[in-house]
This record gives structure tokens, sequence and C-alpha cells, in this order.
């Protein structure tokens, strides 16, 4: 086989296995959070969900990024400590939550313990309460608590954050002819090249 027809076929391995990458990702779903503010506390940042819609469980939230701040203090929240009961949910336009209270918990709380002192964002409806005040929200920044007013029905809580197609079509396009060119060297030079272990790499 010529060093073109390598190439060739190294870069059509790469286009596809960008195209998984792609159907991977084109399921999840990220929302910006928006209106969420307890002045002086605000809450940013994005709750990626696997792509279901309706309620969602603890399982169908794949990752947030999340930054509470006072003006003081501002901290970043990446774990989802509880989802419980079914009153978060994801519709196709953004992201619910259901006020409406009943004889079950429902909450969702992202928080970091520290040290040196404890975070956090929290929604909840029902007999249990983020802290003192039932069916509002919380956001604690350095142990500093805010809390908000009582709420009642579906609020909505963040928006869908559109991806931009361009955006991803040239990252595939680069690493499928990066895939393809890193083959075809590495062709040329079998035998020449030492394997560098990825671990013993990121310890250095």
């Amino acid at each position: 086989m010529g060093n073109f027809m390598r190439l060739l076929s190294a870069t059509a391995l790469g286009a596809v296995a960008g195209a998984l990458i792609w159907a991977g990702a084109a399921d999840a779903t990220v929302y910006a959070i928006e209106g969420q503010d307890i002045p002086p506390a605000t809450i940013s940042g994005t709750i990626t969900t696997d792509g279901t819609l309706g309620a969602l469980t603890l399982a169908n939230i794949i990752g947030i990024d999340l930054t509470v701040s006072d003006g003081s203090n501002t901290v970043v929240l990446t774990i989802p400590y509880a989802l419980v009961g079914s009153s978060l949910a994801a519709t196709s336009a953004g992201l619910f939550f259901d006020y409406t209270g009943g004889t079950t918990a429902s909450y969702f709380i992202a928080i970091d313990t520290g040290p040196p002192a404890t975070s956090a964002y929290c929604i909840a409806t029902g007999p249990q309460a983020c802290e003192n005040t039932a069916n509002a929200e919380a956001i604690v920044v350095a142990d500093v608590l805010y809390e908000g007013a009582a709420q009642s029905g579906e609020v909505q809580i963040g928006v869908v954050v559109a991806p931009e197609a361009s955006t991803w079509a040239m990252l595939l396009i680069g690493f499928a002819g990066l895939g393809g060119y890193t083959r075809y060297r590495a062709s040329r030079r079998a035998g020449l090249l030492k394997v560098r272990p990825i671990i013993r790499a990121f310890r250095r």
C-alpha cells in the first residue's frame, strides 16, 4: 500500500472515531443556571445531563460546574452531592424545579464541605428545607448562608446552552487529520519510536 493510501485509510479511521465521539457528545445537554441569585450571593455555571427529558435522577447528571459568590468569597462546586425526589426536570427548553411541595421531600444540592469552609447551592421542596425556609433555594458561600423567599409551582432554573456545530465540526476534522498523519508517520518510523507511558508522563 502506498503512502497516500495509508494516509487516506488512517484519516478515514480517525473520522469514524470522531463521528462516534460526536454521537456520544450529542446526547449530553448543557443547561446554564439563570435567575437564581440571592443578593448579594450569586450562582452561575452549568449542569450537564445525559439528555434525559422529564424528571431527573442523580444518574442523569453527568457533570456540574457551578460557582457561588458573595463578593467576598468565590467557590466552584463540581460534585452533585444529592438529588432526591422528582422535582428537578429537564425539557428541550430548560431545567425546571417544581416547588409544589407535598409530603415527600425533594431536593438538589451541590456542596463543597471544605476545608476551610462549606459552600453550597440547594433547592428544596416538601417537608425538608435547605435550611430554614420551606420550598426555597439557598446559597452558602464560605459558611455564610443566603436564603431565598418561599416559592410555589414550577420555576425555571436553567436554559439550554446551544452547541456551536461549526466548532465541533472543526475540532473533529482536526482530530481526524491529526490521527491520520500520526499513523502515517508511525508506520514510517516503526521500531524507532519509544512509547512513553501516559501515567509516568503525568508524574513528572
